[in-house]
């Protein structure tokens, strides 16, 4: 969580867990059916994210002192590969890969983590499938990392489009923000320079 006090984490046996860092204590087991692959929490520690390399995002509204609801689950246009919440909790970016695509195409998705609701959506994005994403510090800006290319989106745009529109690698950002993209873009490249010779 932005404050530091909660982590969580998934696995393999279709859990996602919530940790105290003060203590390292577990808080709370969600139980999914399928295996965990990638969770993160929203700023306020309230909001679990999870998904399994699926096309769904289990988004559950966690309470220390009761049992969660079940989680509402968010049907993607393709597997999930990375998520990230803005800075202030209102959305979460989604970034998926549209299976069965010869062109190897991705596409970002923007809802609200509260109640499901479409908020945004790109277009189908044809250089490479997406990796990373996130959100700009002051949540003005995504930062998607996919193929070779890292595309900056203006958050009120997507939040304004349906129809989609398109990342622009020269969106107007702060300096904190460029700051993060510079930072992205030379760990993926050195990610995906890694892949290509086989280092890990």
């Amino acid at each position: 969580s932005q404050d530091g006090s909660f982590l969580v984490s998934g696995g393999n046996d279709n859990t996602c867990k919530i940790w105290t860092l003060s203590d390292t204590s577990k808080v709370r087991t969600l139980q999914h059916d399928f295996p965990v692959s990638a969770a993160t929490i929203s700023p306020d520690g309230r909001t679990v994210a999870c998904t399994g390399h699926n096309n769904i995002v289990a988004l559950w509204t966690v309470y220390q002192s009761s049992e969660p609801d079940p989680p509402i689950q968010l049907k993607m246009p393709g597997v999930v590969v990375a998520f990230d919440f803005s800075p202030d909790g209102s959305s979460l970016a989604v970034g998926c890969n549209i299976t069965g695509d010869s062109d190897k195409s991705s596409i970002l998705v923007l809802s609200d983590p509260i109640t499901g609701e479409l908020l945004g959506e790109s277009e189908h994005i044809i250089d490479g499938q997406i990796k990373h994403l996130r959100f700009s510090p002051d949540g003005a800006n995504i930062v998607s990392c996919h193929g070779t290319t890292v595309r900056t989106w203006d958050t009120a745009m997507l939040q304004a489009s349906l129809p989609a529109v398109s990342g622009d690698e020269s969106v107007p950002m702060s300096d904190a923000a460029q700051t993060m993209v510079r930072a992205v873009a030379v760990a993926f490249s050195f990610t995906a320079r890694s892949e290509e010779s086989g280092e890990q």
